[in-house]
């Protein structure tokens, strides 16, 4: 995952809206989500959609917008992806729920396997779980309400 911020500063309270053209230049299975930190709304998903609207005014916050790149890294078998994809961005860990199971619970684990936090999640496709304020390795577990179980190793940063 590559995320990359983006300013937005208007003049006016007005509606704006974000065109992202071109998504067919990116290689085949790229995933592009627009995260508005403002509404903290789930993410946009850029490729299915890629005309995205709000409101803004020249109060608001300029550090608005992150935008999320999930590529493929590499050739592969499209069916032996998983469902459930796992990420660690800075001081969180995001789940991706690109299947049609819905995502029940979460764990988070240190590399000793000690339990640090759990919780449940909203069905939503993105989900961001903050972990914490030390660099290091965690494992993250996520169970679906269908029995699937996923785990990913995760790097978070301070």
């Amino acid at each position: 995952m590559v995320s990359v911020p983006m300013n937005f500063k208007c003049g006016a309270d007005d509606t704006y809206t974000i065109t992202a053209s071109q998504i067919e230049s990116f290689e085949y299975g790229t995933e592009i989500y627009l995260e508005d930190l403002a509404t903290g709304a789930e993410w946009h998903n850029l490729v299915e959609n890629p005309v995205y609207e709000f409101t803004a005014g020249p109060l608001g916050i300029q550090n608005r917008f992150i935008v999320h790149f999930f590529g493929p890294t590499g050739i592969g078998d499209p069916e032996a992806e998983s469902a459930v994809q796992i990420y660690g961005f800075h001081k969180d860990a995001y789940i991706v729920n690109h299947g049609t199971q819905s995502i029940k619970e979460y764990y988070v684990y240190d590399m000793m396997g000690r339990e640090l936090q759990s919780g449940s999640l909203p069905n939503s496709t993105v989900n961001k779980v903050t972990i914490g304020d030390v660099s290091a390795y965690y494992i993250v577990k996520v169970i679906t309400k269908e029995g699937g179980v996923y785990i990913d190793k995760v790097f978070i940063t301070e």
